[in-house]
C-alpha cells in the first residue's frame, strides 16, 4: 500500500492522517483474542494498575507471532517508508488498553519531549500510527489530535513543553497559553472510526484522550517507525519502551495476517 498524493499534502500540513478501515474485520478480530491471551500473562512487559487491570502491553512483537507480523505488514511498513525513508525501525510497540468505565487520562502533549528526555532520540523524526482494535466512539477514550501543531515551535521545531516536575504528570505537556494559541488557530481534530481504522501522526503532533466513559474495553495498537539514522544516544528506560537494537523493518505479504 501507497499514500496517494492527496493523502501525502494532508499529513504534510496537519502531522495527522485518519486512514479508516485500513484493516478488514477478519483482520483485526484475531489481534483482538490475542490480547485476551496476552493479558493472562505475567510479564515485565505488561503494565498494571493496583487493581490488576492491565493499562499497557509493551513489546507484544518478541512473545506474539500475530503482533510480530503486524509489525511488517505493508499497510503500515510501506507509508512509514514514504513519509521516513527506506531504512526505518521500531522505536515501540505497545497496546494501551482502557477498561470500562475506567482509562488513564493522557493530558495534551506530544511523544517527541518523552523520547528526547529519555531515550536520547537525537531528531524529532519518528512517526506513530495508531490502529484501532475497537470501534473508537465519543464515549470511549478517544485520541484528539491538534492539526498543525507538530511544526508551530520556533523556527517551525518541536514544541516547548513541561518538564516531568513542572507539570505534575507522568508525561511532559504542552504550555496552557501555546495550548490556546494552536487550538483557537486550528481546532481540535477526533477521528473516530471502526476496529481496522489507524491514524498516521508524527512525533511531535499535540494529542491526548480521555478515560473511557463506556462499558467496554478499548484497546489501541500504537507502532513508532524511526530512520535507522536517528537510532537512540543511551536510552534508560527498559529495552521493551524505547527499541536498543535499529534491525531494519521490511514488509511481509499483504495477507500475512489471515
Amino acid at each position: 500500500m501507497k499514500l496517494d498524493d492527496t493523502q501525502l499534502e494532508t499529513y504534510e500540513r496537519d502531522g495527522v492522517l485518519f486512514l479508516p478501515e485500513l484493516f478488514a474485520p477478519d483482520e483485526i478480530e484475531p489481534l483482538r483474542r490475542e490480547i485476551d491471551r496476552v493479558v493472562q500473562l505475567d510479564r515485565e512487559e505488561l503494565f498494571r494498575g493496583d487493581d490488576g487491570q492491565v493499562h499497557a502491553i509493551w513489546a507484544l512483537e518478541g512473545y506474539s507471532d500475530l503482533f510480530r507480523r503486524l509489525l511488517h505488514h505493508p499497510r503500515l511498513v510501506e507509508p512509514a517508508k514514504q513519509l521516513l525513508g527506506p531504512d526505518i525501525y521500531h522505536h515501540q510497540l505497545k497496546v494501551v488498553c482502557k477498561a470500562p468505565f475506567q482509562g488513564n487520562l493522557f493530558p495534551w502533549h506530544h511523544d517527541y519531549g518523552s523520547w528526547v528526555k529519555n531515550d536520547g532520540m537525537r531528531r524529532p523524526e519518528a512517526l506513530n500510527i495508531a490502529l484501532y482494535l475497537d470501534e473508537i466512539t465519543e464515549y470511549n477514550g478517544p485520541l484528539s489530535y491538534i492539526p498543525r501543531s507538530y511544526n508551530a515551535g520556533e523556527g517551525g521545531s518541536y514544541l516547548p513543553t513541561l518538564s516531568f516536575e513542572e507539570s505534575g504528570n507522568l508525561l511532559p505537556v504542552v504550555d496552557r497559553e501555546l495550548l490556546m494559541e494552536l487550538v483557537g488557530e486550528h481546532g481540535i481534530y477526533g477521528p473516530k472510526g471502526p476496529a481496522g481504522s489507524a491514524v498516521l501522526f508524527h512525533a511531535c503532533t499535540v494529542h491526548g484522550s480521555t478515560p473511557n466513559m463506556s462499558a467496554d474495553t478499548r484497546y489501541v495498537v500504537y507502532l513508532t517507525f524511526n530512520p535507522i539514522d536517528n537510532a537512540l544516544v543511551d536510552p534508560n528506560r527498559p529495552w521493551f519502551m524505547a527499541n536498543p537494537d535499529p534491525q531494519r523493518i521490511d514488509s511481509l505479504p499483504d495477507d500475512c495476517l489471515r
